[in-house]
C-alpha cells in the first residue's frame, strides 16, 4: 500500500533482501521498533568553517569539520551548539521505499534535537545528521547509543531513477 509506514514485520522481511534494508547495526533486537528502527551514534564532529549552497552542485562547498574524540569510558560531553553526527548503520533503500528520521523522544525531553534529510529511494550509505544541543547545561552521550529513529514508507510506484547524489555510497 503506497504511503504506508512499514511495520516491524515488514522491516524484518526486508532484512532478508540483498542488500538488507539495514546493515552494520549494533544490536538488532534492541534497535527494531514497532514501526521503525533506532539508529546509533558512530561519531560527532565540530563545524570549523562556513559552507556555500548555490544554484547547482558545482558551487556547493560543505563546511569543514573536525571529529571529536570519545573518552576512554565511551562518553563524550557536548556543550550547547550544533554538531554533525554520523550513524553506524548502513541504509539500503529499495526503489519503492523512502525513509524519514526523527529524534528519539528521550533526547527531545533533554533539550536535544536531530535533523536529517529525506532518504530517497535507491539511496545506499550511512546517514549523517545535524544534532543541536539546546540545553544550556550541555549533553553527555555514549558511542553507539540509540539517538534517532528511522521509519520507512512505500512509494505509490517504484521509482524509475534511484538516488545518485554525492552522498550515496553508490556514487563513490
Amino acid at each position: 500500500m503506497s504511503g504506508s509506514c512499514l511495520s516491524r514485520q515488514t522491516i524484518i522481511k526486508l532484512m532478508d533482501e540483498t542488500p538488507p534494508i539495514i546493515d552494520e547495526f549494533i544490536d538488532f533486537n534492541s534497535q527494531i521498533q514497532p514501526n521503525g528502527f533506532d539508529l546509533t551514534l558512530h561519531d560527532v564532529s565540530n563545524f570549523k568553517s562556513h559552507s556555500v549552497i548555490g544554484t547547482n552542485n558545482n558551487s556547493r562547498v560543505l563546511a569543514e569539520t573536525s571529529q571529536l574524540k570519545f573518552e576512554d569510558s565511551g562518553k563524550l560531553f557536548l556543550p550547547q551548539g550544533s554538531y554533525k553526527i554520523t550513524l553506524n548503520e548502513k541504509i539500503n533503500l529499495p526503489l519503492g521505499i523512502m525513509s524519514l528520521c526523527q529524534t528519539r523522544s528521550s533526547l527531545l525531553r533533554s533539550g536535544i534535537a536531530i535533523n536529517s534529510g529525506i532518504g530517497d529511494a535507491g539511496y545506499s550509505g550511512k546517514y549523517q545528521a545535524l544534532m543541536t544541543i539546546y540545553n544550556p547545561y550541555g549533553f553527555s552521550v555514549e558511542k553507539n547509543s540509540r539517538i534517532l529513529q528511522i521509519v520507512f514508507f512505500h512509494l505509490d510506484n517504484e521509482t524509475s531513477e534511484a538516488y545518485e547524489g554525492i552522498y550515496s555510497e553508490k556514487s563513490k
